[in-house]
């Protein structure tokens, strides 16, 4: 009976063990950026949190995961003017593509292409 009860003690460390190691293993690929809390009364306030998978840029061994806000690109390619027009238009495309998944960027879809790249002159970086 002895045994027994040491076997089941021995499962459930066993099981805890390898629950507690997946959960660090699925935390690893979650990152968040912070935006804006909805209303003043908000606990998070005033900025939140906004937690995503990033299980598509970490499995390559071309990012490497700083902390829960920032990765490292160890291929970076320096661009040398970024006041450049092809820049900012590849930049309105991609928030063009990706107003689904962030209906917030719709305001800067919206803007023209050359008040854009006014507006991104000598903010990028």
């Amino acid at each position: 009976m002895r045994f027994r009860n040491v076997y089941g003690a021995l499962f459930i460390v066993i099981i805890l063990i390898v629950v507690g190691g997946l959960y660090m293993h699925r935390d690893y690929y979650q990152m968040a950026v912070l935006v804006s809390a909805d209303n003043e009364s908000s606990p998070e306030w005033p900025n939140k949190r906004k937690w995503f998978d990033a299980r598509k840029w970490l499995e390559t061994s071309q990012y490497i995961k700083i902390d829960d806000f920032y990765v490292l690109n160890e291929r970076y390619i320096p661009i040398d003017v970024l006041d450049d027009f092809g820049i900012t238009r590849r930049l309105q495309d991609s928030i063009k593509e990706s107003i689904n998944i962030e209906p917030a960027l719709s305001s800067l879809n919206d803007i023209d292409a050359i008040v854009f790249f006014d507006l991104m002159k000598d903010n990028l970086s």
